[in-house]
């Protein structure tokens, strides 16, 4: 288990140990329930950027979002998912 710093776009920094920085990712949705987050603001906001940054800063970005009532993170390469 690694230690990661994760935050989002409208939500706090947290550190969160988890496997890798997908696990972290995934983790601090569900903390943060942004499943239901993203369903009651549906239409005013569509997505949520997360940023994990591992223990040596380096930094991988994932957005989740609703697609077909689940919430999905992909990962971010470029400023793109």
């Amino acid at each position: 288990m690694e230690k990661f710093n994760v935050e989002g776009n409208r939500f706090p920094r947290q550190e969160i140990e988890a496997e890798d920085p997908y696990d972290a990712a995934w983790d601090y949705c569900e903390k943060h329930e942004l499943y239901e987050d993203l369903r009651e603001n549906w239409g005013w906001i569509e997505n949520e950027d997360i940023s994990v940054f591992d223990e040596k800063g380096q930094k991988t970005t994932f957005r989740a979002e609703i697609i077909a009532d689940d919430l999905e993170l992909s990962r971010m390469i470029g400023g793109a998912p």
